[in-house]
């Protein structure tokens, strides 16, 4: 069970050692104090001691195991599956992370709740290898050739980790430890030699993807999205200390901010660059990534001007809006598309901020769409397990399915296949003549 706080996940089970401490002071505290007050307060310090030792041995146990690399363990032994059609495997743990596919290795790999990356064969559906990590992983992998990198751990995480990880194998390389954590994947730079990133109160990092060397290091505020980088700039979205949203310009070779412009809302989403415009575009919002739809929620789609520094225009958005969208290049425009928590799927004009259509689906929405690669078809797995594919140009429904339910992870794509996951289940699909095959 988890509770919801900016930007990402909070467990539950973090907050026992308080709540627990609160029951019983409130429960016999009062009473006791009254009637033998000596007694009552033996008690109370009993109480606060478990939960200070509580909270020390996480801490420890957690520093303990940021020691060290991850643990490579051997799998559980899954059925192999008849992978010649459409496919489908009961999974050991449940998927937190988006979904990532190495085309070459053919596996399936994503985070886990239970501080796992887990990677799935699409060959014959069984576990190729799992990685137990300190922390639990909703940052997207990033899959590079034989490399994958990964950050660990929710917003409550003090410490974590990035780690590379050697494909097929799943042999840990290195890591770098952070004071904060990583809940959206780093971003490779242009020539490939390092890997950029938010790592919540540690700001933005800049490694070496060859070993991890830390080449710089930038406490901008709360960070929590993957940073866009162009040949000279990193430009990250984070909260700062004042409580204000900003867009931040650092300069790529040592982390300086260059400038800075003001947002509504919280930093939630994933900086991204339109060719056609030569402007960036990223989200903000107001409200919380559960189920549940609160009317409070809003948001903002924001384009901005790097040359001149300054936000071209702004369009308000009726819902909390994920972490990131999609950009659909047609002749005479381009539309950045982007799902919203209560089950709403925009399209907007990047020219001028626009609205081109608007879908409504059947529920609320975590599990970020995608376009079929090649193709302006997206897919959409709504949390009560309804599968759409639509039109990207015109925001027509194709086809509707059913899957499982409480799916909070985007899909993934290999050749000629489409993957799915709900809280328990993968699900796998041919891919022809540009649309699901189920």
């Amino acid at each position: 069970m988890y509770l919801y706080f900016f930007p990402a996940f909070l467990p539950l089970v973090s907050l026992l050692p308080i709540l627990l401490t609160m029951v019983g002071f409130l429960a016999g505290g009062l009473q006791g104090l009254r009637r033998r007050p000596r007694t009552a307060l033996v008690l109370l310090t009993a109480c606060l001691l478990s939960a200070s030792a509580a909270f020390s041995f996480k801490r420890y146990d957690t520093a303990r195991k940021l020691g060290r690399l991850p643990h490579r363990f051997t799998p559980e032994s899954l059925p192999t599956q008849a992978t010649v059609g459409a496919w489908n495997q009961l999974l050991p743990r449940t998927p937190l992370s988006n979904l990532s596919y190495s085309t070459h290795y053919r596996l399936v790999v994503y985070g886990t709740e239970e501080s796992t990356l887990d990677a799935i064969s699409s060959e014959d559906g069984r576990l190729a290898f799992t990685l137990r990590f300190a922390e639990p992983i909703v940052s997207e992998p990033l899959i590079h050739g034989d490399r994958l990198y990964v950050g660990e751990g929710l917003h409550d995480a003090r410490h974590a980790r990035l780690v590379a990880v050697r494909l097929p194998e799943g042999v840990p390389l290195w890591q770098h430890e952070i004071s904060g954590h990583v809940e959206s994947g780093p971003r490779l730079s242009i020539n490939q030699k390092n890997l950029v990133g938010c790592a919540g109160d540690a700001g933005v990092y800049c490694l070496a993807a060859q070993d991890g060397g830390l080449i710089w290091n930038r406490p901008i505020g709360h960070c929590d999205t993957t940073p866009w980088i162009d040949g000279r700039a990193v430009y990250a979205l984070a909260r700062t200390a004042r409580q204000r949203s900003q867009l931040m310009a650092l300069n790529f070779q040592d982390g300086q901010t260059e400038w800075v412009i003001d947002l509504p809302g919280d930093p939630w989403g994933t900086v991204a660059h339109d060719s056609r415009t030569g402007h960036l575009l990223v989200t903000t919002g107001i409200g919380q990534l559960t189920p549940k739809v609160d009317r409070t929620e809003k948001g903002w789609l924001h384009a901005i001007d790097v040359a001149k520094r300054r936000v071209v225009w702004t369009t308000p958005i009726a819902g909390m809006p994920l972490l990131s969208g999609i950009l659909v290049r047609l002749e005479n425009r381009t539309l950045a598309i982007h799902a919203h928590k209560n089950g709403e799927i925009l399209a907007f004009d990047t020219r001028d901020g626009s609205i081109r259509w608007l879908l409504r689906l059947s529920g609320p929405l975590l599990a970020q769409p995608r376009l079929i690669p090649g193709t302006a078809r997206l897919v959409a797995l709504a949390f009560d397990g309804s599968l759409y594919e639509v039109d990207a140009v015109s925001g027509r429904v194709l086809e509707k399915s059913h899957l499982g339910t409480r799916s909070t992870s985007a899909p993934a794509f290999g050749p000629r296949w489409a993957f799915f996951v709900d809280r328990a289940t993968l699900w796998a699909f041919p891919v022809s003549e540009g649309k699901l095959q189920r």
